[in-house]
């Protein structure tokens, strides 16, 4: 399902967080996963894709080179979705999170989860929402971004007693 958010949706979709069912990926769902990380290896055209993909670094520079190259159009949402799948890979190497499935009264997406509490972040979405507002993407900051938006949600919600703590 398409999502398009402003600030007012946002709202929306905030308060109706508590009818969000979290559950683990079936194994379709994880093969789903699997063929968009194959369809980047198939655009980088690199003999050392497939080395690449073994480590965060590794996934960032491939993102990094696609977006570079402009390798996808910015309207190609599934293609762009399938970095986000690569980008998600280096949340859950780099730090606690795993990927589940959120359902919700809009849909059912895939989402990259902090530990066993309510932190989700939508990696599929990431990319793709920026680039089709034209938006110039330097992977490595936003992902330092992110890195440190997270630690500070955590840090306040450890504050506030909400039991979000990081391991690292």
């Amino acid at each position: 399902m398409w999502r398009s958010l402003n600030l007012t949706s946002e709202r929306f979709i905030m308060s109706e967080q508590a009818q969000q069912s979290v559950r683990i990926l079936t194994q379709e769902e994880i093969d789903t996963l699997e063929s968009r990380r194959e369809l980047v290896k198939c655009y980088l055209n690199l003999e050392n894709a497939e080395a690449m993909f073994e480590t965060a670094q590794g996934k960032m520079e491939a993102i990094s080179a696609i977006l570079s190259s402009n390798t996808f159009d910015p309207e190609d949402t599934p293609a762009l979705q399938s970095l986000g799948v690569l980008f998600g890979d280096v949340f859950v190497a780099d730090i606690d999170f795993h990927w589940v499935m959120v359902e919700d009264s809009i849909g059912t997406d895939p989402a990259i989860r902090f530990e066993n509490t309510g932190l989700l972040i939508y990696p599929l979405t990431i990319l793709s929402k920026r680039l089709a507002k034209g938006e110039q993407v330097d992977i490595f900051q936003l992902y330092a971004t992110m890195v440190q938006q997270i630690q500070q949600a955590l840090d306040q919600n450890a504050e506030d007693g909400a039991g979000f703590s990081s391991k690292k």
